[in-house]
């Protein structure tokens, strides 16, 4: 990617050489005791890939162990979607979009 910019709070559109769009949802690893990078995380921020951005939408996080789930359900007529990482390496282990 060559280009980042940042539009909306916590949303960032990312512009490769062939012109594509990405929509960016950056999910940052903090601490809840020092709000610093997780101690126990390789990547301090995981990069949520969303189709776009809507009002409508409601997001859900859920952490379970060492796996970290993000739902998104679109609202407003735009898809859904379920990530899900292994927070503490970085891995993206699941990428799922429904209606």
């Amino acid at each position: 990617m060559s280009n980042c910019h940042s539009f909306i709070p916590f949303l960032i559109l990312r512009f490769s050489d062939t012109g594509k769009v990405e929509w960016i949802l950056p999910l940052h690893l903090r601490s809840l005791r020092t709000n610093k990078c997780h101690p126990g995380a390789q990547k301090e921020i995981l990069d949520c890939p969303m189709s776009e951005s809507t009002p409508e939408a409601k997001y859900t996080t859920l952490i379970m162990g060492d796996l970290l789930a993000f739902l998104i359900n679109g609202g407003g007529g735009i898809e859904g979607s379920i990530m899900m990482w292994q927070w503490t390496t970085g891995i993206h282990l699941l990428v799922s979009y429904f209606p």
